[in-house]
């Protein structure tokens, strides 16, 4: 979201903030022979049983936006199924004004890295990674792409709207949150996740993903609100608010949060902030553990 960020008023070495990396899930489970699991019980639901409490959750069949972006940064918003292949795609996308036969659809980063995707990829919709938007494009013009200008992430903080957010009100809305996606998640999407869905028809791990993508959203956030912040004061106080919100989320035993802006706070681009951490004396240790 921030490349080679540097906050005003803090000296050292410029920054990147490091790409954000998927959480590591593992997932166990046993092998046995056909002939022996026909035998066995079902331990877990087929993927189609709802799930109680997951109004939000994403079903195979759902339909779902695709947000496509055109060389002019134009938007194509398509509703597909959630489990829809690439090919699938690119047929909707000839039913469109403006069609060009022989386009290609890529995924593209903010910093402007292009990757094609292969025709029998699913999910491609619900699986992007941060700051990551489709594009549909020649073959030729794939090396001209830029990115969104939405990808370029902001470039003013909202420092002035969290001051009227205590740290346990903004802890409770982000756990309500995080308990809505987590309650949407079936159990077999973790062993789809594990498998890859790309090689299995009829399945998703959108709920999953998208409970992913929460933790690389808000410790991005929390990096990007404090270097957003001109002045080291108001600075070293939206950081004594972070950790704060760690500490009540802690308590909240919303761990995933909770690691979430613990990982914000760690970023290099935050802990080079000599200044303000100086400015603060507002690491509370005890607060955390």
């Amino acid at each position: 979201m921030l490349c080679g960020a540097r906050a005003p008023g803090d000296t050292g070495p410029s920054q990147s903030l490091p790409p954000c990396s998927p959480l590591v899930l593992p997932v166990l489970f046993s092998h046995s022979s056909s002939s022996q699991a026909r035998n066995l019980p079902v331990w877990l639901p087929n993927q189609d049983e709802p799930l109680p409490g997951s109004s939000c959750a994403i079903r195979v069949g759902d339909k779902v936006p695709y947000d496509i972006c055109l060389p002019d940064h134009s938007v194509l918003t398509l509703q597909l199924p959630v489990t829809a292949s690439v090919r699938e795609v690119m047929a909707a996308l000839a039913q469109e004004d403006g069609w060009t036969k022989g386009q290609v659809l890529v995924k593209v980063n903010s910093a402007g890295d292009a990757i094609g995707l292969q025709p029998d990829a699913r999910g491609v919709a619900t699986s992007l990674g941060l700051n990551e938007r489709l594009f549909v494009v020649n073959p030729q013009e794939v090396h001209e792409l830029t990115p969104h200008p939405d990808q370029l992430g902001p470039t003013v903080g909202s420092a002035e709207g969290l001051d009227l957010v205590s740290a346990k009100d903004l802890a409770g809305q982000l756990t309500d949150h995080d308990w809505s996606l987590f309650n949407s998640i079936h159990q077999v999407e973790l062993i789809y996740y594990a498998l890859g869905p790309q090689h299995l028809r009829d399945v998703t791990t959108a709920n999953l993903e998208r409970f992913m993508r929460r933790f690389n959203e808000l410790q991005y956030w929390v990096a990007t609100e404090l270097c957003l912040c001109p002045v080291p004061g108001p600075r070293a106080q939206l950081l004594r608010k972070f950790i704060k919100l760690a500490a009540h989320l802690k308590e909240q035993k919303n761990l995933n949060s909770f690691f979430a802006v613990m990982f914000g706070l760690s970023n290099s681009a935050i802990s080079r902030l000599a200044h303000t951490w100086e400015v603060g004396v507002v690491w509370r240790a005890p607060l955390l553990r």
